[in-house]
């Protein structure tokens, strides 16, 4: 049986010649009363609190579902910039060098022509004289 406060205050009881002494249980009752009536006080309270607290728990699991998936979102956005600047270095630098590479051969093609070239020209030796 749940009491309120009020329950216990308006309770009354009969008199008979052998019971307690009326004052007293009166007296009992009113500090009974007022203490449900602080605890029940304290009860709204915490509920009013609790409440409160729900609301700002959602509040900050909201935040904080936003903010896992703008990090995911930032996540896949830096993965792709770092793929796209890196196949845009691998491309510069395979051109670059096949750049060195037909370099290095166009060098080469001169150096056998230049050789080439050396080897045909006749000797000439000069007569002491």
């Amino acid at each position: 049986m749940d009491l309120s406060s009020r329950q216990i205050h308006d309770q009354r009881f009969s008199t008979s010649r052998r019971g307690y002494d009326r004052g007293e249980v009166d007296m009992f009752l009113k500090d009974c009363g007022a203490s449900v009536g602080s605890l029940e006080d304290r009860l709204r309270t915490a509920e009013v609190r609790a409440a409160k607290a729900n609301k700002e728990l959602a509040a900050l699991r909201a935040s904080i579902d936003d903010l896992v998936e703008d990090a995911a979102d930032t996540r896949r956005r830096i993965i792709e910039e770092a793929t796209v600047e890196a196949n845009r270095i691998l491309t510069q630098a395979r051109a670059e060098a096949g750049s060195t590479e037909q370099h290095l051969r166009d060098a080469e093609d001169g150096v056998v022509i230049d050789l080439t070239d050396t080897a045909d020209e006749p000797t000439q030796h000069q007569a002491p004289g």
